[in-house]
């Protein structure tokens, strides 16, 4: 909170006008309310499988209502004056790339703090306190690795280092899920 607060207070300083001068802005209103309902009934939908069923009815048509109104989201900013998502962004290979590995990437990350800290808990008995405690070296590791692989994208390009930072997350991974003497943890 504190470090929030810091550069909240030193944005207006640090961060300099962005506006551009040459044209009037505009928004997509009719864009940003379909989306925004796309991922709603999407969102719903998973919170509210569990309970409900993955193959109810329920699930299964929040689902489709989210991948209707996500197709009438591009309808509609394939039209727009204005669009929040200019299509012609979906053609880079390197933007959806980059997007699809920051999606494993996280999957991965998170999917398995959340599996471990359940594991730690509920199983080995550690206090939250200590088990948050015990696991700061993923956020730490998180720092470094992201200025280490700064500077090596500088210098051997993008596709190497994502490609050698997903194997690496993928070998921990392996390496998280087995217990003493390479055996798998039970559940």
């Amino acid at each position: 909170m504190p470090v929030a607060l810091l550069l909240l207070a030193l944005s207006p300083v640090l961060l300099g006008e962005s506006r551009t001068r040459t044209r009037a802005r505009s928004y997509d209103p009719v864009g940003a309310l379909t989306i925004t309902a796309a991922l709603v009934a999407c969102v719903y939908a998973v919170v509210e499988a569990p309970g409900a069923g993955w193959l109810s009815a329920r699930t299964l048509g929040l689902l489709a209502g989210a991948v209707l109104l996500a197709l009438l989201f591009v309808r509609i900013e394939a039209r727009s004056v204005a669009p929040l998502v200019p299509l012609r962004l979906m053609r880079s290979r390197s933007l959806i790339g980059g997007n699809l590995v920051v999606i494993l990437l996280g999957a991965c990350a998170f999917g398995m703090s959340y599996t471990l800290s359940q594991y730690g808990q509920a199983v080995l008995g550690y206090s939250p306190l200590v088990f948050g405690l015990a696991n700061v070296v993923m956020p730490a590791c998180a720092v470094v690795g992201s200025y280490a692989g700064q500077a090596l994208v500088t210098r051997v390009g993008a596709r190497p280092v994502a490609m050698g930072g997903l194997a690496l997350v993928g070998a921990w991974q392996s390496a998280a899920g087995r217990g003493a003497g390479g055996r798998r943890l039970r559940p």
